[in-house]
């Protein structure tokens, strides 16, 4: 049920409306029966056209009245739903630029457990793994979406750093497992000339310090 202030037809108004229609029955009743025995020039009141005319101008009154007060309660509905609207609008971006900043770190994150697992330093066959799965999850993050609007303006070059970065990786990745092609899966990727991973494992980690700042800017968003 809505609230009960914004019901069409209230209590209150039946009530009113309820004793004015008897109120104005007796009087209509009363002034008729005195001007039909005291005659139109004995009446001293006003003639009942007067009254008929002045209840009428109540009437119309009081419907204005309440059609502006229903008119005013449905805009105020209206705009309290467009708040929550946006409300929930504002705290899903600002979600989503969190996320995103999980989805930026992952990869370094996941080389730094795979190299701290590897007593004898990654595998080619891990590297390679490592660079197709860290260029297909990144492109996970959608740098033309709307969220990025609500950073402050002293944290919009995140943005733009971060999509240097992105391209700077997948170009690197790609330099990666193209050196590594012939290259045995089981052997250390540090017997590998000129891999180029040493690099792209630095751009990893460069996009890792972006996702901490991006999750400090997604925090000073503030609520509305």
């Amino acid at each position: 049920m809505g609230k009960w202030y914004l019901r069409k037809i209230e209590i209150g108004d039946v009530l009113v409306a309820c004793l004015v229609a008897g109120g104005l029955a007796a009087t209509l009743s009363w002034l008729i029966f005195a001007w039909v025995g005291a005659g139109a020039e004995k009446f001293p009141w006003g003639s009942l056209g007067d009254w008929l005319a002045a209840i009428g101008t109540w009437v119309i009154g009081y419907g204005a009245w309440k059609y502006a007060r229903e008119a005013h309660l449905l805009r105020q509905s209206e705009l309290e739903r467009a708040a929550r609207r946006d409300h929930h609008l504002h705290a899903g971006r600002v979600q989503a630029l969190r996320e995103w900043a999980k989805i930026v770190r992952r990869p370094f994150r996941v080389t730094v457990d795979f190299e701290k697992a590897s007593e004898g330093g990654l595998l080619v066959g891990t590297v390679k793994g490592a660079a197709k799965g860290a260029v297909e999850l990144l492109k996970l993050v959608p740098l033309d979406d709307e969220a990025w609007r609500y950073l402050d303006k002293r944290d919009v070059e995140l943005k733009v750093k971060l999509a240097t970065f992105l391209l700077l990786f997948e170009s690197q990745a790609t330099t990666v497992l193209e050196r590594t092609k012939k290259s045995d899966p089981k052997a250390p990727i540090d017997t590998v000339s000129n891999s180029l991973w040493p690099e792209a494992r630095e751009t990893l980690a460069d996009l890792d310090a972006i996702g901490i700042k991006l999750e400090e800017a997604a925090e000073r968003i503030p609520e509305i």
